[in-house]
Protein backbone atom coordinates (compact mmCIF):
# COMPACT_ATOMS: atom_id res chain seq x y z
CA UNK A 1 0.00 0.00 0.00
CA UNK A 2 2.60 2.16 0.93
CA UNK A 3 4.84 0.80 -2.29
CA UNK A 4 1.66 1.83 -4.47
CA UNK A 5 1.38 5.33 -2.58
CA UNK A 6 4.99 6.35 -3.50
CA UNK A 7 4.21 5.48 -6.91
CA UNK A 8 1.59 7.68 -7.37
CA UNK A 9 3.48 10.54 -5.73
CA UNK A 10 6.10 10.40 -7.75
CA UNK A 11 3.90 10.35 -11.36
CA UNK A 12 2.57 13.38 -10.21
CA UNK A 13 5.64 14.99 -9.61
CA UNK A 14 7.06 14.31 -12.82
CA UNK A 15 4.05 15.41 -14.36
CA UNK A 16 4.23 18.54 -12.88
CA UNK A 17 7.57 19.17 -14.03
CA UNK A 18 6.91 17.96 -17.31
CA UNK A 19 4.19 20.40 -17.54
CA UNK A 20 6.29 22.77 -16.49
CA UNK A 21 9.08 22.49 -18.60
CA UNK A 22 6.20 22.76 -21.33
CA UNK A 23 6.64 26.35 -20.21
CA UNK A 24 2.62 25.99 -20.15
CA UNK A 25 1.72 26.26 -16.52
CA UNK A 26 3.39 27.16 -13.36
CA UNK A 27 3.02 25.32 -9.84
CA UNK A 28 1.28 28.26 -8.08
CA UNK A 29 -0.29 26.43 -4.82
CA UNK A 30 -0.61 22.63 -3.63
CA UNK A 31 -3.19 21.23 -1.06
CA UNK A 32 -4.38 18.41 -0.15
CA UNK A 33 -8.17 16.80 0.39
CA UNK A 34 -8.93 14.72 3.22
CA UNK A 35 -8.27 11.54 1.08
CA UNK A 36 -4.60 12.98 1.01
CA UNK A 37 -5.19 12.94 -2.98
CA UNK A 38 -2.84 15.77 -3.92
CA UNK A 39 -4.48 18.46 -6.26
CA UNK A 40 -2.27 21.10 -8.43
CA UNK A 41 -4.03 24.08 -9.50
CA UNK A 42 -1.60 25.57 -12.45
CA UNK A 43 -1.97 29.89 -12.24
CA UNK A 44 0.87 30.48 -14.03
CA UNK A 45 -0.36 32.90 -16.81
CA UNK A 46 3.20 33.38 -17.64
CA UNK A 47 1.91 33.78 -21.45
CA UNK A 48 5.59 35.04 -21.93
CA UNK A 49 4.37 38.84 -22.58
CA UNK A 50 7.88 39.76 -23.17
CA UNK A 51 7.48 42.64 -25.04
CA UNK A 52 10.80 43.39 -25.33
CA UNK A 53 10.44 45.60 -28.65
CA UNK A 54 13.11 47.34 -27.71
CA UNK A 55 10.83 50.55 -26.21
CA UNK A 56 13.52 52.74 -26.76
CA UNK A 57 11.72 55.91 -27.33
CA UNK A 58 15.05 57.92 -28.37
CA UNK A 59 12.75 59.67 -31.17
CA UNK A 60 16.36 60.99 -32.35
CA UNK A 61 14.73 62.68 -35.33
CA UNK A 62 17.11 65.72 -34.80
CA UNK A 63 14.55 67.76 -33.92
CA UNK A 64 16.93 70.70 -34.39
CA UNK A 65 14.54 73.43 -35.28
CA UNK A 66 17.02 75.80 -35.97
CA UNK A 67 15.77 77.25 -39.05
CA UNK A 68 18.21 79.97 -39.14
CA UNK A 69 15.18 83.02 -38.53
CA UNK A 70 18.06 85.29 -39.00
CA UNK A 71 15.95 88.39 -40.22
CA UNK A 72 18.92 90.98 -40.58
CA UNK A 73 16.99 92.70 -43.31
CA UNK A 74 20.68 94.69 -43.78
CA UNK A 75 18.83 97.37 -45.56
CA UNK A 76 20.59 101.00 -45.82
CA UNK A 77 18.42 103.39 -43.37
CA UNK A 78 20.69 106.37 -44.78
CA UNK A 79 18.91 108.51 -47.10
CA UNK A 80 21.09 109.41 -50.13
CA UNK A 81 20.34 113.25 -50.47
CA UNK A 82 20.81 113.98 -54.32
CA UNK A 83 21.12 117.88 -55.00
CA UNK A 84 18.94 118.93 -57.48
CA UNK A 85 20.94 120.06 -60.44
CA UNK A 86 17.76 120.39 -62.72
CA UNK A 87 16.75 118.63 -65.47
CA UNK A 88 19.23 118.08 -68.01
CA UNK A 89 18.58 120.13 -70.83
CA UNK A 90 19.94 121.84 -73.93
CA UNK A 91 20.61 125.93 -74.57
CA UNK A 92 20.97 127.39 -77.78
CA UNK A 93 22.62 131.22 -78.00
CA UNK A 94 22.39 132.73 -81.45
CA UNK A 95 24.36 135.81 -81.85
CA UNK A 96 22.77 138.68 -79.89
CA UNK A 97 20.55 136.90 -77.88
CA UNK A 98 20.84 136.25 -73.71
CA UNK A 99 23.61 134.94 -72.70
CA UNK A 100 25.90 136.12 -76.22
CA UNK A 101 28.20 138.89 -74.73
CA UNK A 102 30.27 140.07 -77.42
CA UNK A 103 32.57 139.65 -80.51
CA UNK A 104 36.09 141.26 -81.11
CA UNK A 105 35.20 142.05 -84.49
CA UNK A 106 32.25 141.86 -86.24
CA UNK A 107 28.22 140.17 -86.59
CA UNK A 108 27.90 139.68 -90.14
CA UNK A 109 25.42 138.21 -92.95
CA UNK A 110 27.43 138.12 -95.87
CA UNK A 111 27.59 134.31 -96.18
CA UNK A 112 24.66 132.28 -96.37
CA UNK A 113 23.74 128.57 -94.14
CA UNK A 114 23.72 130.43 -90.71
CA UNK A 115 20.93 130.35 -87.95
CA UNK A 116 19.36 133.78 -86.43
CA UNK A 117 20.67 136.93 -87.17
CA UNK A 118 23.91 136.48 -88.01
CA UNK A 119 27.45 134.93 -87.17
CA UNK A 120 30.50 136.18 -85.03
CA UNK A 121 33.38 137.17 -87.28
CA UNK A 122 36.52 138.01 -85.46
CA UNK A 123 38.94 140.14 -86.42
CA UNK A 124 42.11 138.52 -88.17
CA UNK A 125 44.58 138.37 -85.09
CA UNK A 126 46.28 136.18 -82.62
CA UNK A 127 43.66 136.95 -79.45
CA UNK A 128 41.12 137.90 -80.71
CA UNK A 129 37.53 136.39 -79.35
CA UNK A 130 33.95 136.24 -78.44
CA UNK A 131 32.19 135.48 -75.35
CA UNK A 132 29.32 133.97 -73.49
CA UNK A 133 27.58 133.42 -70.46
CA UNK A 134 25.88 130.66 -68.93
CA UNK A 135 24.28 129.60 -65.69
CA UNK A 136 24.79 126.10 -64.36
CA UNK A 137 22.32 125.32 -61.65
CA UNK A 138 24.98 123.51 -59.61
CA UNK A 139 27.92 122.85 -61.90
CA UNK A 140 29.47 120.21 -63.03
CA UNK A 141 30.02 118.04 -66.30
CA UNK A 142 28.49 120.09 -69.83
CA UNK A 143 29.25 119.60 -73.64
CA UNK A 144 29.76 122.84 -75.80
CA UNK A 145 28.64 122.70 -79.38
CA UNK A 146 30.08 125.77 -81.87
CA UNK A 147 28.37 125.72 -85.34
CA UNK A 148 30.90 127.03 -87.48
CA UNK A 149 32.26 127.78 -91.14
CA UNK A 150 35.89 128.24 -92.23
CA UNK A 151 38.42 127.75 -95.08
CA UNK A 152 41.38 126.66 -93.02
CA UNK A 153 41.69 124.69 -89.66
CA UNK A 154 41.83 127.99 -86.99
CA UNK A 155 42.04 125.72 -83.63
CA UNK A 156 41.25 127.81 -80.64
CA UNK A 157 41.88 128.15 -76.88
CA UNK A 158 39.10 127.43 -74.84
CA UNK A 159 38.72 130.32 -71.39
CA UNK A 160 36.53 129.71 -68.70
CA UNK A 161 36.28 132.16 -65.70
CA UNK A 162 39.66 133.01 -66.81
CA UNK A 163 40.84 129.36 -66.19
CA UNK A 164 42.39 127.53 -69.53
CA UNK A 165 39.87 124.58 -70.20
CA UNK A 166 41.72 123.29 -73.12
CA UNK A 167 41.74 123.77 -77.13
CA UNK A 168 39.01 123.36 -79.35
CA UNK A 169 39.58 122.24 -83.19
CA UNK A 170 38.00 123.80 -85.90
CA UNK A 171 39.29 122.20 -89.23
CA UNK A 172 38.26 124.11 -92.36
CA UNK A 173 34.66 123.48 -93.67
CA UNK A 174 35.70 123.67 -97.29
CA UNK A 175 33.96 127.38 -97.64
CA UNK A 176 32.55 129.52 -95.85
CA UNK A 177 28.76 128.53 -96.48
CA UNK A 178 29.45 125.11 -95.46
CA UNK A 179 28.63 124.86 -91.77
CA UNK A 180 30.08 122.15 -89.43
CA UNK A 181 30.12 121.61 -85.32
CA UNK A 182 32.42 121.58 -82.84
CA UNK A 183 32.19 119.64 -79.58
CA UNK A 184 34.17 119.58 -75.94
CA UNK A 185 33.12 118.53 -72.90
CA UNK A 186 33.51 120.85 -69.82
CA UNK A 187 33.31 121.16 -66.31
CA UNK A 188 31.32 124.43 -64.90
CA UNK A 189 31.33 126.50 -61.92
CA UNK A 190 27.80 126.57 -60.43
CA UNK A 191 26.71 129.91 -61.03
CA UNK A 192 27.35 132.01 -63.74
CA UNK A 193 30.01 130.83 -66.09
CA UNK A 194 31.53 133.40 -68.58
CA UNK A 195 32.93 131.12 -71.70
CA UNK A 196 35.58 132.66 -73.88
CA UNK A 197 37.06 131.55 -77.51
CA UNK A 198 40.48 133.01 -78.23
CA UNK A 199 42.04 132.53 -81.58
CA UNK A 200 45.60 131.37 -81.53
CA UNK A 201 46.72 132.43 -85.50
CA UNK A 202 46.76 135.63 -86.85
CA UNK A 203 43.58 134.39 -89.30
CA UNK A 204 41.48 134.82 -86.52
CA UNK A 205 38.68 132.51 -85.47
CA UNK A 206 36.24 130.50 -87.86
CA UNK A 207 33.01 132.36 -88.43
CA UNK A 208 31.17 131.15 -85.37
CA UNK A 209 27.11 130.93 -85.90
CA UNK A 210 26.16 129.92 -82.29
CA UNK A 211 26.82 127.97 -79.08
CA UNK A 212 25.10 125.41 -78.24
CA UNK A 213 25.07 123.77 -74.37
CA UNK A 214 23.90 120.31 -73.02
CA UNK A 215 24.11 120.09 -69.26
CA UNK A 216 21.82 119.86 -65.94
CA UNK A 217 20.37 123.54 -64.78
CA UNK A 218 21.17 125.40 -67.98
CA UNK A 219 20.67 128.68 -68.53
CA UNK A 220 21.64 131.88 -70.38
CA UNK A 221 23.99 133.60 -67.66
CA UNK A 222 25.11 137.72 -67.29
CA UNK A 223 27.79 138.91 -69.21
CA UNK A 224 28.97 141.38 -66.18
CA UNK A 225 29.18 138.32 -64.12
CA UNK A 226 26.40 139.00 -61.60
CA UNK A 227 22.84 137.23 -61.39
CA UNK A 228 20.00 138.42 -59.40
CA UNK A 229 18.84 135.13 -58.20
CA UNK A 230 16.03 136.82 -56.36
CA UNK A 231 12.66 135.62 -57.67
CA UNK A 232 10.86 136.41 -55.08
CA UNK A 233 7.94 139.19 -55.39
CA UNK A 234 7.52 141.83 -52.41
CA UNK A 235 3.84 141.22 -51.84
CA UNK A 236 4.02 143.30 -48.52
CA UNK A 237 2.30 146.52 -48.44
CA UNK A 238 3.34 149.81 -46.34
CA UNK A 239 0.26 149.63 -43.57
CA UNK A 240 2.22 152.67 -41.53
CA UNK A 241 1.28 156.03 -40.78
CA UNK A 242 3.64 158.98 -40.64
CA UNK A 243 2.90 160.69 -37.37
CA UNK A 244 5.73 162.59 -37.26
CA UNK A 245 5.54 166.32 -38.32
CA UNK A 246 8.15 167.92 -40.87
CA UNK A 247 10.25 170.75 -38.94
CA UNK A 248 11.30 173.17 -41.45
CA UNK A 249 14.41 175.54 -40.85
CA UNK A 250 13.29 179.01 -42.26
CA UNK A 251 14.80 182.50 -42.55
CA UNK A 252 11.78 184.75 -41.78
CA UNK A 253 8.27 184.49 -41.78
CA UNK A 254 6.74 184.83 -45.50
CA UNK A 255 5.43 188.56 -46.34
CA UNK A 256 7.90 189.89 -43.76
CA UNK A 257 10.16 192.74 -45.10
CA UNK A 258 12.86 194.71 -44.00
CA UNK A 259 15.47 197.09 -45.17
CA UNK A 260 19.19 195.83 -45.32
CA UNK A 261 20.55 199.28 -45.59
CA UNK A 262 19.35 203.15 -45.98
CA UNK A 263 18.06 202.27 -49.60
CA UNK A 264 18.61 198.40 -50.13
CA UNK A 265 14.50 196.25 -48.90
CA UNK A 266 13.95 192.66 -48.56
CA UNK A 267 11.17 190.61 -48.37
CA UNK A 268 10.73 187.17 -47.20
CA UNK A 269 9.26 184.81 -49.67
CA UNK A 270 6.56 181.83 -49.24
CA UNK A 271 9.98 179.18 -48.48
CA UNK A 272 10.76 181.78 -45.68
CA UNK A 273 13.54 182.86 -47.37
CA UNK A 274 15.17 186.74 -47.16
CA UNK A 275 14.87 187.92 -51.00
CA UNK A 276 16.98 191.13 -51.50
CA UNK A 277 14.88 193.96 -53.79
CA UNK A 278 16.48 196.55 -56.40
CA UNK A 279 18.14 199.27 -53.84
CA UNK A 280 16.02 202.06 -54.00
CA UNK A 281 16.28 205.31 -55.50
CA UNK A 282 15.77 207.34 -52.76
CA UNK A 283 15.69 205.29 -49.15
CA UNK A 284 13.94 201.95 -47.91
CA UNK A 285 11.77 202.37 -45.01
CA UNK A 286 10.39 199.80 -43.38
CA UNK A 287 11.48 197.61 -45.90
CA UNK A 288 9.67 199.43 -48.51
CA UNK A 289 11.31 201.92 -50.94
CA UNK A 290 10.20 205.54 -50.35
CA UNK A 291 9.22 207.23 -53.48
CA UNK A 292 8.31 210.57 -51.74
CA UNK A 293 11.54 212.72 -52.54
CA UNK A 294 10.08 215.92 -50.03
CA UNK A 295 12.17 216.06 -46.69
CA UNK A 296 13.99 213.57 -48.19
CA UNK A 297 17.72 213.27 -47.11
CA UNK A 298 20.35 210.04 -47.76
CA UNK A 299 22.74 209.29 -44.67
CA UNK A 300 25.09 209.80 -47.27
CA UNK A 301 24.13 213.44 -48.30
CA UNK A 302 26.63 216.00 -46.97
CA UNK A 303 25.00 219.20 -46.62
CA UNK A 304 26.95 222.45 -44.73
CA UNK A 305 25.03 223.49 -41.54
CA UNK A 306 22.76 220.32 -41.27
CA UNK A 307 23.39 218.37 -38.35
CA UNK A 308 22.75 214.15 -37.84
CA UNK A 309 19.86 213.68 -35.63
CA UNK A 310 18.26 210.10 -35.10
CA UNK A 311 15.14 209.49 -37.67
CA UNK A 312 12.37 207.02 -36.68
CA UNK A 313 12.18 203.90 -38.59
CA UNK A 314 16.54 204.35 -39.62
CA UNK A 315 19.39 203.01 -37.90
CA UNK A 316 20.71 207.32 -38.55
CA UNK A 317 19.32 209.74 -40.41
CA UNK A 318 20.10 213.75 -41.56
CA UNK A 319 17.44 216.68 -40.51
CA UNK A 320 17.90 219.83 -39.38
CA UNK A 321 18.14 223.63 -40.98
CA UNK A 322 19.68 224.70 -44.07
CA UNK A 323 18.95 224.51 -47.91
CA UNK A 324 16.25 221.84 -49.23
CA UNK A 325 17.86 220.02 -51.06
CA UNK A 326 14.76 218.47 -53.26
CA UNK A 327 14.03 221.94 -55.38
Amino acid sequence: MISDFKWIICGIFCMAIMVSCSGENSIDSEYFDSDTTLVITDTDTDTDSDTDKDTDTDTDIDTDTDTDTDTDSDTITGTDTIIDTGTNNSLVIEDGEDGFCFVEGIIETKNSGYSGTGYANTDNVTGAGIEWAVVSAAGGTASLTWNYASISDRPADLIINDISAGSVEFSSTGDWTYWETSTITVSLAAGNNIIRLESVTGDGLANIDNLTIEGAGIAAGSCDGSIDSDTGVDTGSDTGNDTGSDTYITECTPGEKECVDSNTPRVCDNSGYWSVQPDCQYVCLNGVCNTETTGIIRITDTVPGWASIPVSGLSNGTTGGGQNLSS
